[in-house]
């Protein structure tokens, strides 16, 4: 392909070559944005054009999807993630969280119960409040 010229959708466009497979991130940015002639995969991806939500590609089948220890939650995934090249780098947003605290607040997915606390089987929600703990 080096001695081509042009994009590569001028060819790779469904009719003269494969194009983009119906599984494909939508994007309207050249293959070679994130491609490489030398070797497809792996391919790169810059956030910076992306037009959607994070969950219409980040939905386990386009791009990986929330892990099975994520809490439940209908908030954008940039709600509380504030990195596009990394998960790790979040806040907790309570906003819109479903279910009970202790589901995340376990000790094992969140910080759950001090060893000193009252024993209860009510949700912490009961006694505490996500704007002030004490």
């Amino acid at each position: 392909h080096t001695d081509v010229i042009g994009t590569c959708s001028s060819c790779h466009n469904g009719t003269k070559a494969p194009g983009k497979t119906p599984t494909h991130i939508a994007t309207t940015q050249e293959c070679s944005v994130c491609h490489k002639t030398t070797a497809w995969t792996p391919a790169t991806f810059n956030h910076a054009g992306a037009s959607t939500s994070c969950f219409t590609c980040h939905n386990g089948t386009n791009a990986t999807g929330k892990a099975p220890t994520h809490p439940g939650t209908t908030n954008l995934c940039q709600n509380c993630h504030t990195s596009t090249t990394s998960w790790q780098n979040y806040r907790m947003n309570h906003a819109e969280v479903a279910g009970r605290c202790d589901s995340c607040h376990n000790g094992r997915i969140a910080e759950g119960k001090p060893r000193d606390h009252p024993t209860t089987s009510q949700d912490c929600g009961a006694c505490h409040n996500t704007r002030s703990w004490d």
